[in-house]
């Protein structure tokens, strides 16, 4: 997308580039609008008629979007923040867009996104921590309660802790203190570690390479830091006291183990209860997974040479992409919901008992024939021939290959996550 500016108006322009007798070799090839509101309203009657554009659809759509809300935080003359500076526009205009796209979706839709992402949050911040379990068969484990072969018990117990005590924090309404913070280490380290509870011994942190408080001073700290969070909570915006508090936190690291898992899950909890977000489904964890090493670099760049500014910079990268991506992820649900209501009604008279099990596939995107006739009523022939109707319009997908007990993906679904 392309924006050109004359006098005090902008107009924009999709711009397409090509290599040609090894030169590259640029040309407008359609004019969306005049104002930005225009370009939105005009971008899906183009693409019918553009096959060029059609595969870089997504991409223009989500700058088109970005741009639109850039343009209402931009009108609000927000106050400057000392911290983020420019910044702040970014994170705010990434906030409404967030929650604006996330408020579209229907109640049910958000509860079964609420339920995926929270296993994703539990598979990204235990895998920081070394847990082996794949994304799949956390999924397959939560789904239906078999657990992965070839996978200690610790591991399992604390992918279940981390989605249970996320869950359980939800329903909570209490504010931030030390018996907070230590219940909810407890929850995250049932059948994993008995070392409950602040630690009152030294320790050394290997992966970040810092000094942690020292055991006995480690209540004292939590003491001052607690004293910090309340004094700064009604001064800093909630993004910059966020990203403050994960790094003194880490720093004090409180728990013999744990404490990544700890930190990474009050981020997230801090979040929503500042309304930056509207349900926890915005979780750093997936950022400071695929970028493990930078996270751990910057920590200890703070620690160390009290960089806080590049420590910013990367959790503010992360909030942004983090947010783009699940934008991107909530358009892909709306689409498919769209597709697979259209492919339903091919059904004719089953086309309802198609739509109960569409229903049932959002929240467990795995089933067999026994739990077709349980959620539909109706007799095991009709479920198998029911299951084999999904299976022709490319809903359900086959993943056992036996002749008995067969279980069915409902894989469009299912490669949104991946």
């Amino acid at each position: 997308m392309y924006k050109k500016k004359i006098g005090s108006r902008n107009y924009y322009y999709l711009r397409a580039s090509k290599r040609l007798n090894n030169k590259q070799v640029t040309k407008d090839i359609a004019y969306l609008g005049s104002t930005i509101e225009e370009a939105r309203k005009n971008l899906p009657l183009i693409v019918k008629n553009k096959q060029e554009i059609k595969k870089s659809y997504r991409k223009i759509k989500l700058l088109l979007e970005t741009e639109y809300y850039n343009n209402k935080i931009k009108k609000l003359k927000l106050k400057k923040d000392n911290f983020l500076n420019d910044n702040l526009e970014n994170i705010e205009a990434s906030k409404l867009h967030y929650n604006k796209v996330f408020q579209k979706l229907n109640q049910k839709s958000r509860e079964e996104i609420l339920e995926d992402f929270v296993i994703e949050f539990a598979y990204n911040t235990t895998s920081l921590e070394g847990n082996t379990i794949t994304l799949e068969e956390a999924k397959n484990f939560f789904e239906t309660g078999r657990t992965p072969k070839d996978r200690t018990l610790r591991e399992i117990y604390d992918l279940q802790n981390t989605k249970n005590t996320l869950f359980w924090l939800l329903a909570q309404k209490k504010n931030l203190s030390n018996n907070l913070i230590i219940e909810i280490h407890k929850r995250l380290m049932e059948n994993v570690d008995e070392r409950i509870g602040y630690r009152t011994k030294d320790i050394r942190v290997f992966k970040s390479h810092f000094e942690a408080s020292s055991g006995i001073y480690v209540k004292t700290d939590m003491d001052l830091l607690l004293k910090w969070y309340n004094e700064n909570k009604k001064k800093l915006h909630p993004f910059v006291l966020a990203t403050i508090f994960h790094h003194k936190f880490e720093k004090v690291h409180p728990f013999s183990d744990g404490n990544g898992r700890v930190g990474r899950l009050m981020i997230t909890l801090y979040l929503v209860e500042k309304g930056i977000l509207k349900k926890p489904i915005l979780y750093l964890s997936d950022f400071f997974e695929k970028n493990r090493d930078l996270y751990y670099l910057n920590l200890t760049k703070v620690r160390k040479q009290n960089d806080i500014d590049q420590w910013f910079k990367f959790f503010l990268v992360g909030v942004i992409e983090t947010a783009k991506s699940s934008i991107n992820t909530f358009d892909k649900i709306l689409k498919l919901q769209k597709e697979v209501d259209e492919k339903l009604q091919k059904l004719g008279s089953r086309t309802n008992n198609a739509r109960t099990i569409i229903a049932y596939l959002y929240q467990r995107p795995l089933i067999n024939a026994n739990k077709v006739k349980e959620v539909t009523g109706i007799s095991m022939p009709s479920a198998y021939k029911l299951i084999a109707a999904l299976e022709n319009l490319d809903i359900l997908k086959e993943i056992t290959g036996g002749q008995r007990r067969k279980q069915y993906w409902f894989y469009d679904y299912i490669n949104i996550f991946k």
